[in-house]
């Protein structure tokens, strides 16, 4: 990394990381949402066995 400019690169940097947290959040609401979705699912065939 080559830092020239000055401040549009700490713009750029400050915008990457921004991008970088939003992706990782993005990232773990989904991952929260999947968990959901396999608790739904055991719940499904955990009444399909007992029935």
């Amino acid at each position: 990394m080559f830092l020239q400019g000055g401040n549009t690169d700490q713009i750029s940097a400050v915008r990457a990381l921004a991008a970088r947290g939003g992706a990782a959040f993005l990232h773990v609401r989904a991952a929260s949402n999947n968990a959901r979705a396999a608790q739904l699912c055991v719940k499904r065939r955990g009444n399909g066995k007992n029935v």
